[in-house]
């Protein structure tokens, strides 16, 4: 795990240079998503992700991990997968995970930061799902 240093200095380097971070995630930069984006990395200090990435690494990593999930799935609470279209394919997801969703969505010409780069189709997908 890095230490808060080195992960202040990766936000640093993205906070330099908004349009390449954003970029690099796949968003064509415009004055909007610049904008969202630069909000984004003034509002995570780089102890709140090492400590986001810490408690991500710890909880899925645990042997139980994917039983809970199962759980989950089982228990009849809705569960929706949404993916942006062009990411679902990097998703390590199980098959039975995505077959026990109550609903997998991907939308159309978006990757991870779907919300970023048509919040319009997120929203509507998001209100479609919720009927």
């Amino acid at each position: 795990m890095k230490n808060i240093a080195d992960v202040e200095a990766i936000l640093d380097g993205y906070k330099a240079d908004v349009a390449a971070w954003i970029r690099g995630a796949g968003v064509e930069p415009d004055e909007w998503t610049l904008s969202v984006a630069a909000m984004w990395l003034a509002n995570q200090p780089g102890s709140t992700l090492r400590a986001q990435a810490r408690a991500v690494v710890e909880a899925t990593g645990r042997p139980e991990y994917l039983e809970t999930v199962r759980r989950l799935l089982a228990s009849g609470i809705p569960c929706h997968l949404i993916a942006g279209e062009r990411s679902r394919g990097g998703w390590d997801v199980p098959a039975w995970a995505a077959s026990m969703a109550t609903a997998n969505t991907d939308i159309p010409g978006t990757g991870h930061l779907m919300m970023l780069e048509s919040p319009e189709k997120f929203g509507a997908a998001l209100r479609a799902l919720l009927r």
